[in-house]
């Protein structure tokens, strides 16, 4: 094949024209204009190159792409009861038209398609799930929230077996009005909420050997919203089964103390209305190196323990059962603490693992112990807060803040350490 001739091809140009044979005078001719540009014969070939510079072709002003919509307020981690519902939004500016897909563990979830998103009655497998949501703004643009936790927590509401923790007496704030005792046989009412039963540094205030010579102390506290009646009482320690038949079925047992040397035991115990039905199902012993599985077990049948103590080197324990609250599985954690400075460190232990504290109990001869019991499968560490005053009322400094309290140390030197859980 013969290379046309004439002068060389000059690329700077931004067009040029070559005529060439006819095809069908030479078929076969075949122009090359370098390694990477052939063309096919014709009667007549316009080739136009265009380069970095020049010769681009007016067009309209460029449209702006349209934005996405920006996010204002994303969902927010939550932690609710088990069996009930948690609500997620989200809030956007900058587009009326978008549309919104919620999504559960990346996940999209069927029909939540608006700006907010209500699960329905939790259960136990969602725990720890995450969600979020997908807003799409015309032409198709996208945007991803961030991602939200759901965390279940016990107690349910009018669940007096948790210490009253999250509960209206507390939530709303209350204050210390009173410190009493109850000696004896003896029974205090009070028409609120009250502490659970004082720890001392030498055990109760017993007097060795003589029945009915024992005071319990106490906290007797006000709160706007309580609906509770909280009783202390003592009695002889061969009453108790007869005195535990006793108590009505809105009931539940707060604190115990069993104190065989002298025959006497005392305990606290709170009832709502309206009315609820509670059911004393255990009352123990069992040996201390049994203990854990025994509380283990007791969780594991909806059961929760509400009050512990030692009885001639045994723990007696009472657990309560609720027909509101068949089905749901507790993890329980049992802590000793050999001395009392001991107790509010195992306390806050056992808060930071999502365990409520709802027993403690125990003396400086055999030690102390502490009862957590936590919804199975949460994880969500409580707040838990410890304050020492030496006026007998620590103030907004823990009853302001919601916090419940689950047990009250008195030291030698009159300072009071109090535990608080919400």
């Amino acid at each position: 094949m013969t290379k046309n001739q004439g002068n060389p091809i000059n690329f700077r140009q931004s067009s040029y024209q070559l005529s060439l044979p006819s095809a069908q005078s030479s078929p076969a001719r075949l122009l090359r204009l370098g390694p990477d540009l052939a063309v096919a014969l014709g009667t007549m070939l316009t080739l136009a190159i265009f380069v970095g510079c020049g010769g681009a072709s007016k067009m309209g002003a460029p449209t702006p792409n349209p934005l996405a919509a920006t996010i204002t307020q994303q969902p927010v981690s939550q932690g609710v009861r088990l069996g009930d519902t948690a609500t997620f939004s989200v809030k956007i500016s900058g587009s009326d038209s978008a549309s919104y897909q919620w999504n559960k563990n990346g996940m999209p979830i069927s029909g939540a398609v608006a700006s907010s998103y209500t699960t329905p009655p939790t259960v136990a497998a969602d725990n720890d799930s995450l969600f979020s949501v997908t807003v799409t703004t015309p032409p198709g643009l996208t945007q991803e929230s961030t991602k939200a936790r759901l965390l279940l927590n016990a107690p349910k509401p009018g669940d007096l077996r948790f210490q009253q923790v999250d509960a209206p007496p507390t939530i709303d704030g209350y204050s210390s009005v009173l410190s009493e005792n109850v000696t004896g046989n003896l029974v205090f009412t009070w028409n609120g909420y009250g502490s659970p039963l004082r720890f001392f540094p030498n055990g109760e205030e017993c007097v060795p050997g003589v029945p009915d010579d024992c005071a319990w102390f106490f906290f007797a506290l006000s709160s706007p919203s309580s609906g509770l009646v909280t009783t202390y009482q003592g009695n002889l320690l061969s009453s108790f089964q007869s005195d535990l038949k006793a108590l009505p079925t809105n009931g539940v047992i707060t604190s115990l103390d069993f104190e065989p040397a002298n025959g006497a035991y005392a305990m606290s115990w709170v009832k709502s209305d309206p009315l609820a039905n509670f059911t004393p199902v255990t009352s123990g012993p069992a040996l201390p190196t049994d203990f854990p599985a025994v509380a283990a077990q007791e969780g594991a049948l909806s059961h929760v323990i509400t009050g512990v103590t030692f009885n001639s080197g045994s723990i007696s324990y009472i657990s309560f059962g609720w027909q509101s609250d068949t089905i749901t599985q507790y993890e329980v954690q049992v802590a000793t603490a050999a001395t009392l400075d001991d107790v509010p460190v195992q306390a806050a232990n056992l808060a930071q693992n999502a365990y409520i504290v709802t027993a403690i109990g125990g003396d400086t001869t055999d030690g102390y112990i502490l009862v957590g019991t936590r919804v199975q499968g949460d994880t969500m560490p409580r707040p838990f807060k410890v304050v020492s005053s030496t006026n007998g009322d620590p103030g907004a400094s823990l009853f302001g803040q919601g916090y419940a309290l689950i047990g009250a140390i008195d030291h030698a030197d009159t300072t009071v350490t109090y535990m608080g859980e919400k």
